[in-house]
């Protein structure tokens, strides 16, 4: 068996079915794992900035949550260099569907918040993003 994926079976205590590749970041590896619970994302980055990468990846995912405004995938696992959350499916991506995310994405930029900014620092990419809130 693929060190990797038995590394995966032992952090979620499940058999991986099916795990396959899938394409999109630049900065960690992606997959799409099938397990008899369900379908997940898995994201790992084995990079000095792997841990918080995902640090403030889980953040930022308990945030656009807690709104709920917006689709969030749960989390199933943060651990180091792995991340595992629930497949989304964004159906086709019709005309209608990009008004639907249009009109959802304005609805989380409307919650209000007591400063502009986000709370901590982040990434886009591999590049940190500091983050300073203002009032």
């Amino acid at each position: 068996m693929d060190p990797f994926v038995k590394r995966i079976q032992d952090l979620i205590q499940e058999d991986v079915l099916e795990m396959r590749s899938v394409h999109g970041g630049s900065v960690s590896e992606a997959y799409r794992i099938r397990t008899p619970s369900g379908t997940f994302f898995v994201k790992h980055n084995s990079e000095h900035i792997g841990q918080a990468l995902f640090d403030a990846e889980v953040l930022g995912l308990k945030k656009m949550a807690a709104t709920k405004t917006v689709v969030t995938p749960n989390l199933l696992l943060h651990h180091k260099d792995l991340l595992i959350i629930d497949w989304v499916d964004t159906g086709r991506q019709t005309a209608v569907f990009w008004e639907n995310f249009g009109r959802t994405l304005a609805e989380l930029h409307k919650v209000p918040q007591s400063h502009f900014g986000f709370e901590s620092n982040n990434f886009i990419g591999r590049a940190q993003q500091i983050n300073t809130p203002m009032i």
